[in-house]
């Protein structure tokens, strides 16, 4: 056994699990009687230790470690030194950056032994102490070299030099960057090129070997599954094929990352990166089945891209709560362990493992958080906070991430309960970068369509707002940002929406942080104030510019476009103003349809039709709610070149072409019309046809299409769910979760059996699986919460009419009322 387990090392593979029970089950049975017998057992034991920790397993690893000091026997230094080496990557697992800072100080490595001292040297470096890294391994590279002058040939002595050398490099370019950013590594000589050289004639170079791992863990991962089903030649048969072959592409993955811990080389030292693109393919390969070793991989590299590897969607989909609340204990107690080894003044690099910790353990608890149990999300909430107030708070880049995910994995009634903790978080300037790293909880919580009665009672923290946004010229922006949001989902008194609307408006109007101007209409404001004429008059002056602007240029986001879909929706203009808008309307037209067709590397065609789409949106709602507009003869020739140019660029809305005919008293089929824009429309063209579906629902009284003809477009929409073959399945589904809330009675019984035959298959089909990549877990995670949705209204219209409720509906019922499944999808229904 001591034999196989020294090739198992040298062959750098971890054992299996069925390894590792032999090695107990042989390891308690034989008796040890010399003191040879003592030292291969230890040998073995210390072996054990590396597995033990790489699996992840801390309570074995704990009990061998208290076997090990129990026993009289005497190490040798080779023992000692793994033994060291075990105990302080044992401490850099479990993230206790106190100790292993300790292990490392009373470690004593003989210079003389090249391998040991690569090891520590590379630790060293991690803890940012470059320079006794530095002397540690020059001394060791000279007792080498001196070895070499006999025996210049010797492969383990060039293998050494090498290592050495390499290592040694990368030090000293990360001293060289901290000493003198402006002067690049590469421009400065390599006096050791002949030693290169020499190492590459003797194939013991130390970068060669790496970059042959490295090639092979950036190439995509091979599909590995241990049995599959294929059709076979005879109808209604199929073949199940079993894979007896090992995992090679996981167990080069080990392979390398063995290798590394072998020659003590660093991912990452300070800024200096080396390897970080394999260490993305390494622990994809590895974390399924080293979870633990996967996540120190990934914070050693401080490498964001490997979070998403490790832990995407269909792993977690695989991981119940109580798992999740396990890890995320764990590596918020991590956290907490590397708060305090965090100085204030290193925010902008981080020189040591500490901080890539705390710059990369945030996005794993982030993705963690859509599968814990309340306790554990609070928990969370309240390290979040201690990390906001900290003045060690900028090591924390990637604390955006958490915030957003942590606020909405609450539901909203827990969101309204925890408004006096978000209250909390301080306020940071608007003006300054550390806003967009510190974004304020308050802001990822939704804005009602309808703003709730206020409340009686004063929440706690809210009169401290008031006074940072009257007292605070450097924060009174993002102050009355939080007022806005409080007063807009009623989280303040009336007395205390008058004050805000006295401040608002004292000086014409001011616009709180993260907001557009249209915020306004949903603010208090003095009784001699009309916020609806005000922005109406802003919109219309700042449209009619763009309109004559002779720029073509695009960005993704159009803020002004953004103000006037959302002044169409608060109906604040007049029926004087479509003639203007429609000139508007053209002008904008003119220049989004100068960007169709390009293939420019911004993706101008793409954001083009997707503004055009959105600006057809906003002028069909326009039209439907100014039912007494009818249209001159000057206007009747604008709309209909704005129409040509839609039906030539396939992004016609079958609201507008009906509205229009009705205008012009023109007939046009209806049914036709649909049938064309969901069968043969372009992808807009169905999207626009879903959008006309909940216009006509919810503006029943405008008449778009009569009763018989929504009914009709439910129908093919419904049979779209039934079929589940179409691109915008999710629209669908949520046009008829619309449809069961605001008309029920639309909903026939071929309908209602489409529904559930749907609802019946996205049961399984929405289920995300641990080979679906993210291109297929994200939309199977859409198609569930919308799924989820729709089986919640459906119920409640059960039970209010004392129906009784399909077994698939209590199926879905099960599905978002488990705590194992998603909070999004929880979420969705609450």
């Amino acid at each position: 056994m001591y034999e196989y387990d020294w090739l198992r090392e040298k062959c750098l593979r971890p054992p299996f699990q069925w390894e590792l029970r032999f090695y107990s089950l042989i390891l308690e049975r034989n008796p040890v009687t010399t003191t040879d017998d003592q030292q291969m057992r230890l040998s073995i034991q210390i072996s054990l230790l590396r597995d033990l920790r790489e699996s992840g397993d801390r309570e074995g690893w704990n009990s061998l470690i208290k076997q090990i000091g129990s026993q009289s026997v005497v190490m040798k230094d080779e023992q000692l030194n793994r033994l060291s080496y075990e105990l302080c990557l044992s401490s850099m697992f479990n993230f206790d950056y106190k100790e292993l800072q300790a292990h490392l100080n009373s470690w004593n490595v003989n210079e003389q032994s090249p391998e040991w001292v690569l090891r520590k040297s590379g630790l060293l470096a991690e803890c940012n102490e470059l320079l006794q890294a530095q002397e540690l391994l020059q001394n060791s590279l000279v007792l080498v070299r001196r070895q070499l002058q006999s025996n210049e040939q010797s492969l383990l002595l060039l293998s050494y030099e090498s290592a050495l050398m390499s290592l040694k490099g990368h030090i000293e370019q990360a001293i060289s960057m901290e000493k003198d950013y402006g002067q690049s590594w590469s421009e400065r000589r390599d006096t050791e090129v002949e030693r290169r050289q020499m190492h590459r004639k003797f194939t013991t170079d130390w970068n060669t070997e790496d970059e042959r791992f490295q090639l092979l863990l950036t190439v995509p991962r091979q599909d590995f599954r241990p049995k599959g089903e294929q059709p076979s030649f005879d109808f209604g048969r199929r073949t199940l094929s079993f894979n007896t072959r090992e995992d090679t592409d996981s167990l080069t993955a080990y392979a390398f990352l063995r290798f590394r811990e072998e020659t003590g080389h660093p991912f990452r030292i300070h800024n200096i990166t080396n390897g970080n693109k394999a260490v993305v393919g390494a622990v994809e390969r590895i974390a399924a089945y080293s979870f633990a070793w996967a996540v120190v991989t990934f914070a050693r590299a401080n490498e964001e891209k490997a979070v998403e590897a490790v832990l995407s969607r269909s792993a977690l989909y695989e991981m119940n709560a109580s798992t999740a609340n396990e890890l995320c204990q764990s590596y918020l107690d991590a956290l907490r362990r590397t708060m305090g080894e965090l100085h204030a003044a290193d925010w902008y690099f981080s020189k040591s493992f500490a901080g890539f910790s705390a710059e990369v353990l945030p996005l794993l608890l982030s993705q963690l958080c859509c599968k814990c149990t309340l306790p554990v999300l609070d928990e969370l909430l309240q390290f979040l906070l201690e990390v906001y107030q900290s003045d060690c708070r900028l090591y924390y880049k990637r604390v955006g991430k958490w915030t957003w995910r942590l606020i909405n994995a609450f539901t909203k009634a827990q969101q309204s309960e925890r408004i006096p903790i978000f209250l909390k978080f301080p306020l940071l300037p608007e003006e300054t970068r550390v806003v967009h790293e510190f974004p304020d909880p308050l802001n990822f919580l939704s804005i009602p369509v309808e703003k709730p009665i206020p409340i009686a009672e004063v929440v706690t923290g809210t009169e401290s707002v008031f006074i940072q946004a009257t007292s605070s010229s450097e924060l009174r922006l993002s102050a009355l940002g939080r007022l806005a949001i409080l007063s807009c989902n009623g989280w303040l008194t009336r007395e205390q929406d008058e004050r805000l609307g006295t401040l608002l408006w004292q000086d014409n109007f001011i616009i709180p942080a993260n907001f557009d101007r249209t915020i306004s209409l949903m603010l208090p404001h003095p009784a001699e104030i009309n916020p609806k004429e005000i922005i109406r008059t802003l919109l219309l002056t700042d449209l009619q510019e763009r309109a004559i602007e002779r720029k073509t240029s695009i960005s993704d986001r159009d803020f002004l476009l953004d103000e006037f879909r959302s002044g169409v929706f608060h109906e604040i203009f007049a029926l004087k103003d479509i003639p203007v808008l429609l000139l508007i309307f053209e002008a904008i037209q003119k220049r989004l349809v100068h960007h169709f067709m390009k293939t420019s590397f911004f993706n101008a065609d793409s954001i083009a039709r997707r503004q055009m789409f959105q600006l057809v949106k906003t002028l069909t709602r326009l039209l439907l709610i100014s039912t007494e507009w009818y249209p001159s003869s000057s206007e009747h020739e604008i709309m209909e070149r704005i129409l040509d140019v839609l039906r030539k660029s396939q992004l016609t809305h079958p609201s507008l072409e009906f509205l229009w005919a009705k205008k012009c008293n023109v007939t046009i089929d209806v049914n036709e019309t649909i049938l064309i824009h969901l069968f043969m429309g372009s992808y807009y063209q169905k999207l626009a046809l879903y959008d006309t579906a909940i216009l006509s629902i919810e503006y029943k009284e405008k008449d778009v299409m009569t009763q018989e003809e929504i009914q009709q477009l439910l129908t093919l929409i419904s049979q779209q769910i039934l079929w589940r073959n179409n691109e915008h399945l999710v629209s669908a589904i949520n046009v008829m979760h619309e449809a069961v809330r605001l008309a029920p009675e639309t909903i026939s019984s071929e309908i209602e059996h489409s529904l559930l035959t749907g609802l019946h298959c996205l049961e399984e089909e929405s289920k995300s699986t641990e080979i679906d990549a993210i291109v297929a877990a994200v939309p199977k995670g859409e198609l569930r919460v919308a799924s989820a949705r729709l089986a919640h209204i459906m119920i409640q219209n059960f039970s209010a009419g004392n129906i009784p409720i399909p077994e698939v509906l209590r199926h879905w019922e099960n599905i978002y009322n488990c705590a194992d499944e998603f909070s999004e999808i929880r979420n969705a229904v609450y």
